[in-house]
């Protein structure tokens, strides 16, 4: 869509996750796709979706998933929104404390700041 989401697309749009777990329930993918799938948006805090988990709930996996999706989000153009550089994108993941390990997030940095 060339434009930002109403309130309507955003409702639909946050019902991925739950239609990633159902079909990928009963296939043979690693369990680890099938959580990373599914929780990718969950927050922290708590705040985020399909299930609401908080803090250690969150598999590893998920939390890096998280992390690459939001670096993603940030620095790829989109109809709606201009890409971001690098390191202003890495620098908002680090501000992102209530959503994203932030211990994950500065294992991420060589690989958001090619530093490898």
């Amino acid at each position: 869509k060339p434009g930002a989401l109403n309130e309507e697309e955003w409702v639909i749009m946050r019902q991925h996750p739950e239609h990633s777990r159902q079909i990928l329930k009963n296939s043979d993918v690693h369990e680890d796709v099938r959580d990373g799938a599914t929780h990718h948006h969950e927050k922290m805090d708590g705040t985020g979706y399909p299930d609401g988990l908080t803090g250690a709930q969150i598999s590893d996996f998920a939390r890096m998933v998280a992390i690459a999706g939001v670096f993603s989000g940030l620095t790829e153009k989109r109809a709606y929104k201009s890409s971001m550089s690098d390191e202003k994108a890495y620098e908002i993941m680090c501000s992102m404390t209530t959503h994203l390990d932030q211990d994950l997030v500065r294992v991420f940095e060589p690989v958001a700041l090619n530093m490898a």
